[in-house]
């Protein structure tokens, strides 16, 4: 809950003015960029996007209890045409996003607390909740990234949630462009800063993997200058990382010169897995509440933040006693019909479907298994390529391929070419869901993944279906 900001704090920090003379609270205890969840005494922030202007609901937010709302110089013609608009209660800005993040840095830079901010190509939201976790077995009160809220109106967001009772934070930064990390760092303000790994995630937006690298780097440069970069040195990018971050570097991976090295992994049943680290020269046994041997390498960059932040190996240990996993991401799920679903469709990228496939060969099913694959967004050019390459990869890992969409299609063709298990391109969502549906039987697993745009969370209710 945010502790209450003075008016003349959130002036100094955004840059804004009234108009003339003013006649509001000292504070607001609260702030909201939705009209609809305005309480009384709160700050309206109206942010404007492709497809909505916050402002035409500035009148609205005021009439339901906000004391004071920004609102961008552009826009004030129009706002003192309308008469239920009180201008008085209006703090002008250049730009209420930009004036929005830097009320949010202000904040965040109220509380002398641990924050370890996350980015990287794959695997971010996983090790927010394997770094929330470790945390938590020192900190009272962690918070984390809740869902998806990791992109330049979320962050703000979660940062608004830390009150005094907050002993760490635990947040996660996303980006489409080049230059999106650096004002979320520069909002978060991180003590730890992990890069999980550079993958072609966004490769179409921003062109080149050594673009991509730059581009999650920003948080390394805007980090605290006191603290540690946590990187991965299994990375061919790790030396070009490494020489951005402003702070220590230590490193995590299965490289042998790892600060904190994977030396084994392996499942533990169905929903769990077994992962020895070498902690800077001591051994430490970890089981996880995950799958996916690719969690291995996860879980090592939670534990060098904890490590980093002083967490004893003792308390460590503890750490899946506080995992909460944020779902959707090879989540195992069992039907009433006796087969398992993983449920991996909250995002997808070459490199994630490459983990998701090699997790679903490794586990140890009684019975067969099966992978529902669709199209994967945003690789540029060499997209048919890198969609066959998962087809042929699929054709050796499991008995059944079924694929959606028109670069799902491509998955398919080249499945079938490898493959001498069936392989079916569906006419859409619920033939796909039919398809298992029939083939399915007690002790079979079956995975279901793509971009989040493909929507197959769809086909998991289906198939979750009695």
């Amino acid at each position: 809950m945010l502790e209450p900001l003075s008016i003349k704090d959130i002036l100094a920090a955004s840059g804004g003015h009234f108009e003339g003379e003013s006649h509001v609270p000292l504070q607001v205890g609260g702030i909201s960029t939705d009209s609809r969840t305005i309480r009384p005494g709160d700050l309206y922030a109206p942010l404007v996007g492709k497809k909505f202007d916050g402002h035409a609901f500035l009148g609205q937010a005021l009439r339901s209890g906000a004391a004071v709302a920004l609102a961008a110089k552009s826009a004030l013609e129009s706002l003192r045409n309308e008469s239920d608009v009180d201008m008085s209660r209006v703090i002008v800005v250049d730009d209420t996003l930009a004036a929005y993040h830097q009320i949010a840095a202000h904040y965040r830079r109220k509380f002398d607390i641990p924050v370890v901010g996350i980015t990287g190509s794959n695997g971010k939201t996983s090790t927010k909740d394997l770094a929330a976790a470790v945390l938590a077995t020192h900190f009272e009160h962690v918070l984390k990234t809740p869902e998806n809220l990791n992109n330049e109106f979320g962050v703000p967001q979660t940062v608004f949630r830390i009150d005094e009772a907050t002993g760490a934070a635990v947040i996660e930064m996303a980006m489409r462009l080049q230059g999106e990390i650096r004002p979320l760092a520069r909002i978060a303000y991180p003590r730890v800063a992990i890069i999980t790994n550079i993958g072609e995630a966004h490769l179409e937006r921003l062109g080149s993997r050594e673009n991509i690298a730059d581009t999650k780097a920003e948080v390394l440069e805007e980090m605290d200058p006191g603290g540690t970069a946590i990187l991965p040195r299994d990375s061919e990018f790790f030396d070009r990382l490494a020489g951005k971050a402003r702070g220590k570097v230590l490193s995590f991976g299965i490289h042998e010169a790892s600060d904190v090295r994977v030396l084994s992994s392996e499942p533990q049943g169905m929903r769990a897995l077994h992962v020895v680290l070498d902690l800077c020269g001591t051994r430490v046994d970890l089981s996880a509440p995950v799958i996916g041997l690719h969690n291995a390498t996860n879980l090592a960059a939670a534990v060098a933040a904890g490590h980093v932040l002083g967490i004893s190996m003792h308390r460590l240990k503890s750490f899946a006693m506080n995992f909460q996993s944020s779902g959707r991401r090879l989540e195992p799920t069992s039907t009433k019909s006796g087969f398992m679903i993983l449920n991996d469709v909250y995002n997808a990228s070459p490199a994630s479907m490459r983990a998701a496939l090699e997790t679903l060969r490794a586990l140890p099913a009684r019975g067969r298994k099966a992978a529902i694959l669709g199209d994967m967004y945003e690789l540029g050019p060499e997209e048919v390529a890198m969609h066959r390459a998962v087809g042929r990869l699929a054709a050796s890992s499991v008995d059944l391929l079924v694929t959606v969409g028109s670069l799902g299609e491509e998955i398919a063709r080249a499945g079938a070419e490898e493959s001498t298990s069936p392989v079916r391109h569906a006419a859409d969502r619920a033939d796909a869901a039919a398809i298992v549906r029939d083939w399915a039987r007690e002790g079979d697993v079956v995975l279901v993944k793509a971009s989040r745009g493909m929507h197959l969370d769809e086909v998991v209710r289906l198939l979750e279906e009695p």
